[in-house]
């Protein structure tokens, strides 16, 4: 490695490359997007985002990080800039080109729950009941910019 290639420069090159992409995502990425399964975790600070994988769910802080297999050992651990497709489809919802905006407003301890599961058991029940079984609408937005 070069001496001006450090992790604030790979962190920069992966940042182009996830905006590169999100410009016109594809395969993975854009069904994520398109079929809502990018979940903003509105009022989180920073910005979190869930998205509901094929295999399990992935806590996203955008244009910086995934908990998915692919960010850690290949972006983290050998430092490779090729994105995954989680924090694609997180972009390219994020600005507007694919897919809808799907948003939770979770509590505190609900965040705690919803980042705790999706960590240790790979899918999120907090999650889904905030999604598909709270009685309470004005906990989830979907289709909203």
């Amino acid at each position: 490695m070069q001496a001006h290639e450090g992790p604030a420069g790979t962190l920069g090159e992966l940042r182009r490359r996830i905006l590169e992409e999100a410009k016109a995502p594809g395969g993975k990425a854009l069904e994520a997007a398109e079929t809502g399964r990018a979940v903003l975790l509105a009022g989180t600070e920073p910005q979190l985002w869930v998205v509901l994988g094929e295999e399990a769910d992935y806590i996203v802080v955008p244009l910086t990080y995934c908990s998915c297999p692919h960010f850690t050992i290949r972006v983290i651990g050998e430092r490779d800039t090729k994105p995954c497709y989680h924090i694609v489809a997180v972009e390219a919802v994020r600005r507007g080109v694919a897919g809808r905006l799907v948003a939770v407003e979770p509590s505190r301890s609900e965040v705690a729950d919803i980042l705790a599961e999706t960590l240790l058991t790979g899918r999120s029940r907090t999650l889904r009941r905030l999604l598909h079984g709270d009685a309470d609408p004005r906990r989830y937005r979907a289709g909203m910019r």
